[in-house]
């Protein structure tokens, strides 16, 4: 892991309110290339909310995001598109459009960056489709697929365009054990495979052991710890261990 060079993304200082609730009080983090880092933290403690900062879907009050160089938190909107194309995103929910197919679900952000050739969006979508084992489902609708299947076609959509990073958004949630194993078992073979690094707020706490290489806490508006799996598990910081409680994946 990288860790001794320049961070892909680099966090100083952010800062983000919503009214008169404070959420992000100067959140300092680095994510590096090719890791798995999980964020971690109580309800309400901003996971989603630092996660959508990192391509720019939400702007700091304070402090500075940089993505491999670039400072973005004054970007115009189409200042970030040549960042945001480096990122996908799956969203908590999937974000399907119900009314397209998969095909064109996952179409839809090569035609918005300006992919034109339909014969190479034809190409992508069969390859992100084969990445995530759902390979021929392209004339499926979102509402006959399962719950599983819909996440998986939600991260075919985040690689389609084949970023250098992903972004996850509690991608466990509505999912059975089963389900969820698979899920990570994709997110580890897109790191293994093709070297992706990755970003997961989740709340999943035995996925967190199965895929992270770095874990971040992130409580009161700060990051109260940094460590791996391992430092996690061993840790006696006292606000660890409450989170944590006495679950299996301690053992």
């Amino acid at each position: 892991m990288a860790e001794a060079t320049a961070p892909f993304i680099r966090i100083r200082g952010l800062t983000r309110s919503f009214g008169e609730n404070p959420v992000l009080r100067g959140v300092d983090l680095d994510v590096f290339h090719g890791e798995t880092l999980a964020v971690l933290g109580g309800s309400g403690s901003g996971k989603s909310v630092l996660l959508k900062h990192l391509p720019g879907l939400l702007r700091p009050e304070a402090g500075t995001i940089t993505v491999d160089g670039v400072e973005i938190s004054n970007l115009k909107e189409r200042e970030l598109g040549p960042i945001r194309r480096r990122m996908g995103v799956l969203f908590q929910g999937g974000a399907l459009f119900d009314s397209m197919n998969v095909a064109e679900n996952l179409a839809f952000p090569l035609r918005e960056s300006g992919m034109r050739d339909e014969s190479e969006i034809a190409a992508r979508v069969a390859e992100a489709l084969e990445i995530v084992q759902l390979p021929g489902r392209q004339d499926m609708l979102p509402p006959d697929l399962s719950g599983g299947m819909r996440k998986r076609v939600a991260l075919a959509r985040a690689i389609v365009h084949r970023p250098e990073c992903v972004l996850f958004d509690e991608p466990h949630t509505g999912l059975d054990p089963v389900n969820a194993a698979a899920i990570d078992r994709l997110i580890l073979n897109l790191r293994n495979n093709l070297g992706t690094t990755h970003v997961i707020v989740t709340h999943e706490l035995r996925s967190v052991f199965r895929i992270a290489t770095r874990v971040a806490f992130l409580a009161d508006g700060l990051i109260h710890w940094t460590g791996s799996p391992d430092e996690l598990r061993d840790s006696e910081d006292p606000v660890l261990r409450a989170f944590l409680g006495d679950g299996g994946y301690l053992k």
